[in-house]
């Protein structure tokens, strides 16, 4: 019955009946992406507003909108500028917060997105959010507190593509500390993640605060710290012998590079 009335009337060309008929159809049974498109599909009657505007309207008036919807909604409001409009929704809650609205808020403001994500509870993206957001010191907390598996190591290659170095490298410092046990991410991967977007010298930050104790145990990363700078930045692995921290490196072999790019080896 509903179907039949709602097609009526945009045959008819009421645009506004046929907004607040699906608006009240029983268990939301018009409130689907079909409807949306539908109604963003037909042109506004003279002097009136598009039909998609009368529809968002109507559901603005009733209370809050399904998932569907708030992405909708929230897609045409951003592309328009109109950011504030998302942020008075949310205060309010009448858009429901899911991981595909996070992610199209995301692209505008980070500090919201991640209020979306935390209200649809989605662990993974909160942490993503945290680190796009800079907010370091609160992942820590959030993921022990939620005895959470993290991969970080995801989150580190996203911030190196954005370009932020100074933001990578106190992300990977966090990544590696071990004051309070188990580093939350694995300092091989880590390093390797720096590499391979060409920061030598960003990994060498990250990567001396993590060896700072000189370990037997980070022998083999002690190596490859050596290995990587006279490969890559040999001034930079001289800076490194002159800070004289690690003895554990396999020193045999990290004599012989020395000698193949000049390095007076200490």
């Amino acid at each position: 019955l509903y179907f039949d009335q709602f097609n009526e009337l945009i045959n008819s060309g009421d645009y506004a009946g046929a907004a607040k008929c699906a608006v009240t159809a029983p268990n939301g049974a018009l409130r689907t992406l079909e409807t949306i498109q539908m109604l963003k599909s037909l042109p506004p009657a003279p002097g009136k507003q598009k039909p998609i505007l009368q529809y968002f309207s109507a559901l603005l008036a009733s209370g809050k909108l399904n998932a569907v919807e708030s992405v909708e909604l929230v897609k045409a409001v951003l592309a328009q500028g109109k950011k504030n409009l998302v942020e008075n929704w949310l205060r309010d809650g009448q858009i429901e917060c899911s991981e595909e609205l996070g992610e199209i808020i995301q692209t505008v403001d980070p500090q919201l997105a991640l209020k979306v994500f935390m209200k649809s509870n989605k662990p993974d993206r909160i942490v993503q959010g945290m680190a796009e957001a800079g907010q370091f010191n609160e992942i820590v907390a959030y993921v022990r507190k939620n005895n959470l598996q993290t991969d970080f190591i995801p989150i580190l290659t996203k911030i190196l593509q954005t370009g932020d170095k100074e933001k990578a490298v106190e992300f990977g410092k966090l990544l590696c500390n071990r004051d309070s046990g188990s580093p939350l991410a694995n300092l091989n991967a880590v390093f390797d993640t720096f590499i391979k977007f060409n920061c030598v010298q960003e990994a060498t930050t990250v990567m001396i605060l993590a060896l700072e104790k000189n370990k037997s145990e980070d022998a083999q990363l002690q190596t490859m710290l050596f290995e990587v700078t006279l490969s890559y930045a040999p001034k930079i692995a001289e800076g490194i012998f002159q800070l004289n921290m690690f003895t554990y490196y396999a020193k045999q072999k990290i004599a012989k590079l020395c000698v193949q790019v000049d390095l007076l080896y200490y």
